[in-house]
C-alpha cells in the first residue's frame, strides 16, 4: 500500500491512525520534517514507531541508495 498524507503539516493534526505505520517501510519527502509535526511525528509521539524506523527519504529511494525490494 502507498499512502501520501499531505494534510497534517501542523503539530497534533492528523489523517491517519499512527497503527497504519507499524511495520511498514516509511519513506518520507523530509524526516527531519515528518518527525517534527504529521503524521510520522503522531505515530512517534504514540509509540507505534520511532524515528529509526524510517526506512530514507523519497530522494535516497529515487538515487538507488538503499535497497528498495
Amino acid at each position: 500500500m502507498h499512502i501520501v498524507a499531505v494534510g497534517a503539516d501542523m503539530v497534533g493534526k492528523n489523517e491517519w491512525n499512527p497503527e497504519v505505520f507499524k511495520g511498514a517501510k516509511i519513506v518520507n519527502d523530509s524526516i527531519a520534517q515528518c518527525i517534527s509535526r504529521g503524521e510520522i511525528r503522531n505515530a512517534i509521539v504514540s509509540g507505534v514507531i520511532k524515528e529509526t524506523d524510517i526506512y530514507e527519504e523519497i530522494g535516497q529511494l529515487l538515487a538507488g541508495e538503499n535497497p528498495s525490494r
